[in-house]
């Protein structure tokens, strides 16, 4: 595996996983509690350069489990955590690095209550991860890769959310507008996304998503070519995605999501990732 091919790719999990959202603009009640527990899965030999030019490397596979939780501390005020707790990422001819993440804690605040919410929020996000994550190769080269779980920096995402409920009917839509300010020469980032879910019956919810992310300027090449695993400069892509819940208890839901990119696509791997997991609330 060539030495740019080792340094560019990014994951696309990762880069998702900085815009997920589960509650729109909506805030939660006081005292009230969200909480998931999920894995998310990513097999492919498909990936494209900070250039956008598509190639294939020996088969890569990443998996990570993640905790995400919302919190009311206020009628007003919701705190959000999303940890991935363990990062794992190995290629076909490489040992497997496994490692915690970068956490992040995001605070919102609802400006706007009612049918239509309009809400702000902002989302230090802290190095957590292994910015390093050298593993060894297989092939009896004595080489190495970098599968790094963390970027090193500490950067923060600010972000606009309007939502919009068509009760009677059980449905909602969703617009996210975020920046993400990053540091250490990082070039920040846009963050848009789209949302839209559909009550089917009592126990069952469908969602769709469309993601977007890129720098907001041109990114500094030199940083590009050495950016690991979603954790460094110049990724960019649009991204759709499905999902559904289903109602197991009152309290109790089991999800299941799937994305993939299109368009534009730099710095990052390509192909379907799987999400499976499992939720548990109390209170609304």
């Amino acid at each position: 595996m060539t030495t740019i091919r080792q340094v560019i790719l990014v994951a696309l999990t990762v880069g998702l996983s900085a815009q997920s959202a589960q509650g729109g603009a909506w805030t939660r009640k006081q005292g009230s509690l969200y909480t998931k527990l999920g894995v998310t899965v990513l097999g492919t030999s498909e990936a494209y350069d900070q250039d956008g030019n598509k190639f294939t490397t020996p088969k890569f596979n990443t998996w990570s489990l993640n905790l995400y939780g919302e919190y009311g501390a206020t009628d007003r005020f919701t705190s959000i955590l999303r940890a991935p707790v363990l990062r794992a990422a190995k290629f076909e001819n490489s040992e497997s690095f496994t490692g915690v993440g970068d956490i992040s804690v995001e605070f919102k605040y609802g400006l706007i209550r009612g049918s239509t919410p309009v809400s702000v929020s902002v989302e230090p996000v802290f190095p957590s991860g292994d910015k390093d994550g050298i593993t060894p190769l297989t092939d009896g080269s004595g080489g190495t890769v970098r599968l790094p779980t963390g970027d090193g920096e500490y950067n923060t995402v600010v972000k606009g959310s309007v939502s919009h409920s068509f009760h009677p009917i059980p449905g909602y839509v969703s617009f996210d507008a975020g920046y993400n300010f990053r540091t250490m020469g990082f070039t920040d980032e846009y963050l848009l996304m789209v949302q839209a879910g559909y009550q089917i019956d009592d126990v069952l919810w469908l969602q769709g998503n469309i993601n977007a992310k890129g720098p907001v300027a041109t990114p500094d090449s030199a940083l590009a070519s050495r950016a690991t695993l979603g954790f460094g400069e110049g990724v960019q892509f649009v991204a759709y995605s499905f999902g559904l819940a289903y109602e197991m208890l009152p309290t109790v839901a089991l999800t299941f999501d799937a994305y993939s990119a299109f368009g534009k696509i730099t710095s990052i791997y390509s192909g379907f990732n799987f999400v499976f997991g499992i939720s548990w609330q109390t209170g609304n």
